[in-house]
């Protein structure tokens, strides 16, 4: 019985040493594995977060216009900046969000020059109902739905630019505040 058991012993030991061994290695690629999905996962935020910083806006815009450019930060759920609408016509720039689906849904930009004469109050008071007012880091805003038609738009002046914000109705009056709130500039 003594042989016996020295047998088990000797059999046993062999096969935890086995365990050891896969258990190291299992251990040494699990370990390799990890670190090369850590610098996978870094390398792709830091693309990302790269990326936001650069402007939407083509060089021929960029260089072409005087006024300054915005670009939307915060969209609805759902929509994305098309940055193959981003056009230029005469001294407006003009570019859409769009919200994929039957039928999509668009929000519409428009910078252009603020004009010397305009009344934007008179425009506020007989084009927009349940308008408000509001102030940005950018300048004053204000938001409302087009009498006509319902749809949400916002308005925001900043120095000689002017940004309009058309969007369906669907997208509330919160949503354009929050959109026209969260601009950027191009540097």
């Amino acid at each position: 019985m003594v042989v016996h058991v020295g047998v088990c012993y000797h059999s046993c030991s062999m096969w935890e040493n086995d365990r050891l061994i896969r258990r190291q290695a299992l251990l040494k690629y699990g370990t390799v594995t990890f670190v090369v999905l850590v610098l996978i996962a870094g390398i792709a935020s830091w693309y990302v977060l790269s990326r936001r910083n650069e402007s939407p806006f083509p060089p021929a815009i960029r260089t072409n216009t005087n006024l300054t450019l915005f670009y939307p930060t915060t969209l609805p759920e759902g929509y994305a900046l098309d940055e193959t609408s981003i056009d230029q016509t005469n001294d407006v720039i003009s570019y859409v969000a769009e919200k994929p689906g039957k039928p999509s849904r668009y929000i519409n930009f428009s910078i252009q020059p603020r004009a010397d004469k305009f009344d934007f109050n008179t425009f506020y008071n007989t084009t927009l109902v349940k308008s408000f007012k509001f102030t940005t880091t950018l300048g004053e805003a204000t938001v409302g739905s087009m009498q006509s038609n319902g749809n949400t738009v916002g308005s925001l002046i900043n120095g000689d630019t002017w940004i309009i914000v058309s969007a369906p109705a669907a997208v509330k009056s919160s949503e354009v505040q929050t959109i026209i709130a969260d601009l950027k500039t191009v540097q």
